[in-house]
């Protein structure tokens, strides 16, 4: 989310649209803009992690917010998990365009979301629904993470479990490094079928998805001040997704990111091949789409984003240009309340 400071909660929602647009047009840039938010609503603890977000598009204009229904999802953790890894501190500096799974441990996380059920009078209603996302980590002589395991437990009621059977993992993921203790490959693996849990058929990674097959895994490189200079997401003998990272030539911060998306994730673009360009504060300025073929035709081939900030440096105000040029009026205006605590 790029967010900087002590954020207590953020809400995203449009103001402005071009009304000179045809309605399927105004529709379809609601969903699909290029945007980098994901929530229309995020609250926080004070120590950053999630408690409450709203993942769907945002209104136009700032509403009452229903805190009980779908696409709710409410958070919980547990504290003598969530400071043990946290005291855990990895020596790679994390850039907010880097894509990767290893540089903070992920912390036991109980997720609840609500879904849509019919009572005994047959009355629509929201049911609440637990998800528990268990993380555990093992360490080799060194006191690097060797590898990490991911459980994901479904309770039949909204209270959590307190036990789990360890040989039921949903994914693993092996870690190998190079002389410098970096990370330069992720195994991926899928845990055995086990009825009392959710087993994912897939892996998320790099903007798309694939599923588990023998070689799956991450791959990353680092350029010669040790930051990131590629990820890519690796299977069946072919690179699936890969992001290039880009560094501004005086200042330290990634200025362009140049991404390769096969897969699932293709939906969401008109080419395989696209170019982020981002500005100093870390927010995304420019994307263009590289042709996958020369005879391939776009009617839009880059969307350019201006910002308004507010004195954290966090973004309030968004003008959309997604018709191909810079210039005249915004295509889409969002705009961003940001509460801070104290």
């Amino acid at each position: 989310m790029n967010i900087k400071g002590h954020v207590k909660s953020l809400q995203t929602y449009y103001s402005k649209i071009n009304e000179n647009l045809p309605k399927k047009v105004k529709n379809e840039i609601k969903v699909n803009n290029a945007a980098i938010w994901v929530y229309k609503y995020l609250e926080l603890y004070k120590n950053g992690h999630p408690k409450i977000s709203i993942s769907n598009i945002p209104d136009f204009g700032l509403t009452n917010l229903p805190f009980k229904g779908l696409n709710v999802d409410i958070y919980n953790y547990e504290n003598k998990d969530l400071e043990k890894k946290e005291a855990i501190k990895s020596g790679y500096r994390k850039y907010n365009q880097n894509t990767d799974y290893f540089i903070l441990l992920k912390p036991n996380v109980d997720r609840y979301y609500f879904s849509k059920v019919l009572d005994d009078s047959s009355v629509l209603i929201d049911q609440k629904n637990l998800i528990q996302d268990l993380y555990v980590y093992n360490y080799d002589s060194k006191g690097r993470i060797k590898e990490e395991l991911q459980y994901v437990l479904n309770p039949s009621d909204t209270i959590p479990l307190k036990k789990y059977n360890p040989k039921y993992f949903d994914v693993k993921i092996l870690f190998f490094y190079n002389d410098k203790d970096q990370v330069i490959s992720q195994k991926i693996v899928s845990g055995p079928e086990n009825e009392e849990q959710i087993k994912s058929h897939s892996f998320d990674a790099l903007n798309t998805e694939y599923e588990f097959c023998s070689d799956l895994q991450l791959k990353y490189k680092y350029d010669n001040q040790g930051r990131m200079a590629q990820a890519l997401l690796y299977g069946d003998g072919k690179t699936i997704s890969k992001e290039d990272y880009i560094y501004h030539a005086t200042k330290d911060y990634v200025e362009k990111v140049k991404f390769y998306v096969s897969g699932a994730g293709e939906i969401s673009n008109p080419t395989k091949n696209f170019v982020k360009t981002y500005n100093e504060q870390g927010d995304m300025i420019e994307k263009e789409f590289i042709l996958d073929f020369p005879e391939q035709t776009l009617d839009v081939k880059k969307l350019y984003y201006t910002y308004e900030y507010d004195n954290h440096n966090n973004w309030i105000k968004c003008n959309m240009f997604l018709e191909g040029t810079p210039d005249g009026e915004p295509t889409l205006v969002a705009e961003r309340k940001i509460e801070y605590y104290n």
